[in-house]
């Protein structure tokens, strides 16, 4: 299912601005410091085998393929974490050629966010567009990130729809949302701030 990997190849993508996004990772401050690493369990067997295929997508990026880390990109990747109250974060968009890295960039960054102090207050979602035949689905998106969320900010009253009900979905994530910042303002931490990284295949 899905396309296979290109060949690995040295690079580390180019960071700039772009309209189109085939691979998004968001990161949330955790207002509960118990943010889980691993995605919730959920019942149905296509959003658990979508999981596990970008899963292993990511690791293939960090394990397969060729990478020669670029202080100057990981500079900016964590520049743009750092949360501001009084502005709003643009986004930030990574683009280049095939081939060129930039999900091995994406991938390898990731992980050595979750292992710094601040990313241990962090939710870091990951998901990579085109890794799969599902994946390009905006159901399947909205669903595996609500339901990480509604599991790493414990929003217990919030009743997630099902993974095909895209329109229900669509109307439901701007409650998610709102639904962790409420979670937030009534802790001394900060709220989240969303970091949007998007790449070209």
């Amino acid at each position: 299912m899905g396309k296979a990997p290109s060949p690995s190849k040295k690079g580390n993508g180019h960071i700039g601005t772009s309209t189109r996004s085939d691979s998004v990772s968001t990161v949330f401050d955790d207002v509960d410091d118990e943010v889980s690493s691993i995605p919730p369990r959920v019942e149905s067997t296509i959003v658990s085998r979508e999981t596990a295929t970008h899963h292993a997508f990511a690791k293939s990026r960090k394990e397969d393929f060729v990478y020669a880390p670029t202080s100057h990109y990981l500079h900016i990747l964590n520049d743009h974490c750092q949360w501001d109250h009084e502005a709003r974060s643009p986004l930030l968009v990574v683009v280049g050629q095939p081939g060129d890295g930039k999900s091995a960039l994406l991938a390898n960054w990731a992980e050595e966010r979750r292992c710094s102090i601040k990313g241990g207050r962090e939710l870091i979602y990951e998901h990579y567009c085109g890794c799969s035949y599902d994946s390009v689905k905006l159901s399947l998106f909205l669903f595996r990130f609500m339901n990480q969320l509604k599991i790493s900010y414990n929003l217990r009253d919030f009743e997630l729809p099902h993974e095909h009900e895209e329109e229900k979905l669509k109307f439901s994530f701007s409650r998610c949302l709102e639904a962790a910042i409420r979670k937030g303002e009534h802790t001394k931490r900060k709220r989240y701030e969303p970091l949007v990284l998007a790449y070209e295949c």
